[in-house]
């Protein structure tokens, strides 16, 4: 089979990191960072088809693009490598489509500032915040069942006393 070349370019690479904030286009990471006493930078973010770039090898490919098509701007999407891995990997959920609405909602947060350096992403916000529900409801089912394990265990502990009590007084009846 003829190998195609579908590599980004640097300018496409460039673009797409800068209009997405230097953020993950899904998860919302930074994926630039300074290198620390030195010049320069680290860049951990990459440049994802959105349609496959491999013939056979994913369900977004589109044997009806052409090389450029494929390596233009509007089939990129702007990635940390672990999303990177999860669109490729689960093709049935991070469809053409989707990944096209996430790429424009994600522009579109970064143009209204909700990447700025005082605010919180809003997704990562709520992430936190369920992550802490789910903990609280875990601690609280797991105090539910402590609580209902006590209440058992002093439920019959009573009735081994009351059922002592009532032999007792039985017996004590019988001997009268």
């Amino acid at each position: 089979m003829l190998k195609m070349k579908n590599d980004f370019t640097s300018r496409t690479k460039l673009e797409l990191a800068k209009r997405a904030g230097e953020k993950c286009s899904i998860c919302k990471i930074t994926t630039s960072k300074p290198k620390l006493g030195k010049e320069g930078f680290i860049n951990i973010g990459e440049a994802a088809h959105i349609k496959g770039n491999r013939y056979g090898k994913n369900n977004r490919f589109d044997n009806s693009m052409s090389i450029q098509e494929r390596k233009n701007f509007s089939n990129a999407i702007w990635l940390c490598p672990t999303c990177h891995k999860k669109i490729d990997s689960d093709e049935s959920l991070y469809t053409v489509n989707y990944l096209i609405k996430i790429k424009q909602d994600h522009e579109l947060e970064v143009f209204n500032g909700i990447f700025d350096i005082n605010h919180i992403p809003i997704i990562k916000k709520y992430e936190d915040e369920i992550l802490l529900l789910n903990k609280l409801i875990k601690e609280k089912e797991k105090s539910i069942k402590i609580s209902e394990r006590l209440y058992s265990q002093e439920l019959n502990i009573l009735k081994d006393k009351l059922y002592n009590i009532e032999t007792e007084k039985n017996e004590k009846n019988k001997s009268c």
